[in-house]
């Protein structure tokens, strides 16, 4: 058998710039160990989810203070913009709603405590990624972790915010479908400049232009996007068929694996622009990679 005939069609598509590309991104995110990042930072994203929503129940609760109608319906869009948590929730939103004082200060701090803890591990998995060391001692690390989880917190509940608001106008015939086609452009719009954002902040190293994380922050859009209908309408599909205990406890599970699947493509995102931005590593990396060339 001529080998040669099998494996040349197979090294022209490698040589493909494309296949090539992807190959070297893929290759990548194992080096880096890409799952267990990913892994992470769906550890810390659980335990962050359940107080942002209590956070964002407790300020539509202010803000609609004398519509109890909107309050329900709004912190019914709140959690639902979060894949399987609606189903999980339930009739516990009223009560959110109704104490939303306490709600609020319990939201608050339990954000501030979970959410550093994912912005430490998204850092640590941007700065190995880009292969830069975390500059700054414990004290500064801990006032960048802080003032990214209030930044970026108020930042994803706004958005959050706005898409609920787009699918929430009460539109009726033909018109319905354009509501529905506007609110995933927009949801995807927002959710590319969250990411684009993320990337840019939760990166303390050397980086690139807002303007150039575009490429790896397309993919996480778009990924979180569609898990967000997508996930909603599984859940509601999962839980109905279960009972009230194996509801719940699936729920859970759901919110874990598509946590886990967005931090995948978070992490494959800023492995697509740590290869199109190769110039973003350490200057230790930069003499050794000139002095290959060299050779």
């Amino acid at each position: 058998m001529n080998l040669k005939a099998i494996t040349a069609p197979i090294d022209r598509v490698k040589r493909n710039r494309f296949v090539a590309r992807v190959l070297q991104i893929n290759g990548r995110f194992g080096e880096d160990g890409g799952g267990y990042l990913a892994a992470s930072l769906s550890y810390y994203a659980f335990f962050s989810i359940f107080p942002l929503l209590l956070l964002g129940a407790s300020v539509a609760g202010f803000v609609l203070a004398g519509d109890p109608g909107g309050q329900a319906r709004l912190a019914s869009k709140l959690a639902g913009s979060i894949p399987g948590l609606g189903s999980l929730m339930g009739n516990n939103i009223s009560a959110i709603v109704a104490h939303r004082g306490a709600t609020g200060v319990v939201g608050l701090l339990g954000a501030l405590w979970s959410g550093t803890g994912l912005v430490r591990a998204a850092g640590y998995s941007l700065a190995k990624i880009n292969r830069t060391k975390d500059p700054g001692n414990y004290f500064e690390t801990q006032a960048w972790a802080i003032g990214s989880t209030i930044g970026l917190g108020l930042l994803v509940v706004v958005t959050t915010a706005l898409s609920a608001s787009v699918l929430q106008l009460n539109v009726h015939g033909p018109a319905k479908a354009g509501i529905v086609v506007a609110g995933v452009v927009v949801s995807l719009l927002l959710d590319l400049s969250l990411f684009v954002v993320c990337y840019k902040v939760l990166h303390r190293g050397p980086s690139a232009p807002v303007k150039r994380i575009w490429r790896g922050a397309l993919l996480p859009a778009v990924g979180w996007t569609a898990l967000k209908f997508a996930g909603s309408w599984y859940a509601a599909r999962t839980v109905k068929g279960s009972t009230a205990v194996f509801g719940a406890f699936a729920s859970v599970v759901g919110i874990m694996v598509i946590l886990y699947l967005i931090s995948r493509l978070f992490i494959f995102g800023a492995e697509i622009n740590a290869v199109f931005e190769p110039a973003r590593t350490t200057s230790g990396d930069r003499t050794a990679k000139g002095s290959v060339r060299a050779a």
